[in-house]
């Protein structure tokens, strides 16, 4: 599981090899094959999970200046720079194509992307977001905030009193449907996060169907397997009635 910055979104595809075509701030490669090396098993189930109350704002190579406040190339409120000069990010496609390269072809169905993020609470189903509907619902409209007295910033999506005040996430979200239904996004202005996990947790539990065991079976010569089954019982006194040995 991932957790993103609230301005910055992680090269999270930095788990990918070497020899990836999709270069990094600086020109690096991916770490998949060297410091990051056994990290991403064949087989496993990878959950990619941002949880972040602003919109993703990655930029390409040589516009990091962006993030300069005594730039002159990017004038205004750092908190409105990415708003301003969409030109200086990454297309959301570049974060598409390099998650899904994590897992091609028929390991697929082993791949989780998920948000909890700035997207109005009433909006989100859970276990399968409406996205023409998130996406064009008026308060995913970014729009700077001019309520006097107010900061600069955007206007919030999702402003709850004493849970979350967020922004649009409208990136995040495109990200999320291109995973169809292995894709979900919850709100970050939820009174608990407890439903946005189960949320999550139940798409990683639809992957896991897809997993048979988490290691090959070793048949002996006439093709069967040993097996031991283990029941384990709580010490005496640990709940009411509950058995404590196997006679009982």
């Amino acid at each position: 599981v991932f957790v993103s910055s609230p301005i910055v979104w992680l090269e999270m595809i930095e788990i990918a090899g070497a020899t990836s075509t999709i270069t990094f701030l600086g020109g690096t490669r991916g770490h998949g094959d060297a410091e990051n090396v056994g990290f991403l098993r064949d087989d496993s189930v990878l959950a990619l999970v941002l949880v972040t109350d602003e919109e993703d704002c990655s930029i390409q190579a040589g516009s990091e200046e962006i993030f300069d406040q005594t730039s002159t190339t990017y004038t205004g409120d750092l908190n409105l720079r990415c708003f301003a000069y969409k030109g200086a990010q990454w297309p959301v496609q570049r974060y598409i194509d390099g998650f899904k390269a994590l897992r091609r072809g028929s390991l697929e169905d082993l791949l989780i992307f998920g948000a909890i993020t700035g997207v109005p609470v009433d909006l989100i189903e859970a276990g399968t977001p409406n996205y023409a509907g998130i996406l064009g619902d008026p308060r995913m409209v970014e729009q700077i905030d001019v309520t006097p007295g107010t900061a600069p910033r955007l206007v919030p999506s999702c402003n709850v009193p004493d849970r979350g005040l967020a922004f649009p996430p409208r990136r995040l979200v495109e990200v999320a449907r291109s995973f169809g239904p292995n894709g979900i996004v919850q709100s970050i202005c939820q009174e608990s996060f407890t439903g946005a996990l189960d949320a999550i947790i139940a798409k990683i539990i639809n992957a896991l169907g897809a997993v048979c065991l988490l290691r090959k079976l070793n048949p002996d010569e006439s093709g069967l397997v040993g097996c031991d089954v283990i029941e384990r019982i709580p010490p005496p006194g640990s709940f009411m009635d509950q058995p404590t040995s196997c006679a009982e």
